[in-house]
């Protein structure tokens, strides 16, 4: 018998990323690579929701899906781009 298990988590796995914490599932990583639980987000896709790259989402889109967004980002401007 298998089955998948959703689950919500706010910390990750100590023993794996942060050694020194007190928060999160020791070996929560291990038993999502072997396919015993599923997470509804995937460790680090955190970084996409970053503010700093609120202006570079639509390029992003573009490059690696090969599409545009499905929502408009934000309008949103990089300083350090030539006008």
């Amino acid at each position: 018998m298998s089955f998948s298990i959703d689950l919500m988590m706010s910390f990750c796995d100590p023993l794996e990323l942060r050694g020194d914490s007190l928060f999160g599932v020791p070996g929560l990583l291990e038993v999502v690579r072997r396919g015993n639980v599923a997470t509804a987000n995937s460790i680090g896709c955190g970084i996409i929701k970053n503010p700093a790259l609120l202006a570079f989402l639509p390029g992003i889109s573009r490059y690696f899906l090969g599409e545009e967004l499905l929502l408009p980002s934000v309008a949103t401007w990089w300083c350090g781009q030539p006008s």
